[in-house]
Formats: structure tokens, C-alpha cells, sequence
């Protein structure tokens, strides 16, 4: 069986237990399936991808570094944030490629990212392709019909074989966004999020505003 690197890309601001909790699962998945996962990779958006108030990635790529200090096997990588423009999953994943030649890279996902590939216009066939094709795992989250989302898309539905949904056994939908919003009312975010993580929101004054 070939190596496997693990990829999660996505804002990560700021990066929550969930997000590791997913490659983690992913992890467990593929091993019981005989595949050697070598290595799991963050890596943190570019500042130009086109979401409002998206944080500045030198703090998104420090917290994710600090939430995986803990880590033997998952790490950052700020590729795609040290970009001067927006670079697109499947060029990430080719970067990814070209320096770990010997592995192949699967994206790991929120089952929403899965059902993204359905919004017009938002993904082209050949990238949905070039990602199906090494194969993606999907977490099922927020109540997405995963079966209905491949059922839709006829490159998600020919490349059905390379999708792998993980059961999920601990229902978590602590997102990002409700992070943010707990930090804005005042509300604490500890077992949610990475203690060094929460040290750093506080110290930068992150969110607050």
C-alpha cells in the first residue's frame, strides 16, 4: 500500500479540537483499511480568499502551529498562506505532491466541503476530478445527506469507490464560526479549543471586536 499524507485545508480561525478531531478520524479510518498514514497536514487559507473578516494568516498559522505542538503526527504547512494570491485545493494538493513524492495526498473534509462540489460554478470539474481521482474522507457533519451529495454530482458519483465516509462515533459540530461568537460575547471557549490556543486569542486580542 502506498503512503498516505492527510490534508485538511480551511480558514482555521481559530483552529478547534474539531478540526484536529477529524484528521485523527480520518487516521483511524485508513489504518483499518492496511494504509501506512504518514503525515497530517493544516494548511490555513490564503489572506485573499474571498471571505469577510477572514483573520490575517500569520496569527492562523501560529495558533495552528500551537494546537499541534501536542502532535506526532500532524503538522502546519504554510504553503498556501505565503502565496501572493489564492491558490485553488487541487494546486495545493499537486504542491503537496511534488514534495512528498513518495505518498499520496487525500483530502479530508467536512461532508459540507462534499457537498459544495454541487454549487454551480463554485468548483471546476476538472479540480472535483483531480481531487476524487487520489481519493477524499469525509466527515459527516451538520446533517449533510453525504449519499445524496454524491448522488448529485456525477464526478463525486463515478469516483464514488475513492470517497470515504467515516462513521462518526462522538458527534461534534463545534464550527469556527460559533468560536468567534462565543469570543465576541464573552464566553468561554476552554474545551473547545487548545489551551496554548485560547492563550493566544487573549494575548492578541483576537475576535474581540
Amino acid at each position: 500500500h502506498m503512503k498516505i499524507i492527510l490534508l485538511a485545508c480551511g480558514s482555521f480561525s481559530p483552529p478547534t479540537f474539531m478540526h484536529l478531531r477529524m484528521l485523527e478520524m480520518a487516521r483511524e479510518h485508513m489504518v483499518a483499511l492496511n494504509h501506512t498514514v504518514e503525515l497530517g497536514v493544516l494548511s490555513p487559507v490564503n489572506d485573499k480568499y474571498p471571505k469577510p473578516g477572514l483573520l490575517k494568516s500569520h496569527h492562523r498559522v501560529e495558533m495552528c502551529r500551537l494546537a499541534t505542538i501536542g502532535s506526532d503526527w500532524i503538522k502546519v504547512w504554510d504553503y498556501e498562506a505565503n502565496q501572493p494570491e489564492w491558490t485553488r485545493t487541487a494546486l495545493v494538493i499537486e504542491q503537496l505532491e511534488k514534495e512528498h513524492q513518495d505518498a499520496k495526498v487525500m483530502l479530508v473534509a467536512g461532508a459540507d466541503m462534499l457537498e459544495s462540489f454541487n454549487v454551480s460554478g463554485l468548483w471546476s470539474d476538472e479540480d472535483i476530478r483531480f481531487i476524487l481521482a487520489r481519493g477524499m474522507i469525509v466527515i459527516p457533519r451538520n446533517r449533510v445527506d453525504v449519499e445524496m451529495a454524491i448522488l448529485k454530482n456525477e464526478h463525486a458519483f463515478a469516483h464514488r469507490s475513492n470517497i470515504h465516509i467515516v462513521p462518526l462515533i462522538v458527534e461534534n459540530n463545534v464550527s469556527s464560526t460559533l468560536i468567534r461568537l462565543m469570543i465576541k460575547r464573552g464566553l468561554s471557549i476552554k474545551y473547545l479549543v487548545d489551551d496554548k490556543v485560547i492563550d493566544y486569542i487573549e494575548k492578541e486580542g483576537l475576535y474581540r471586536l
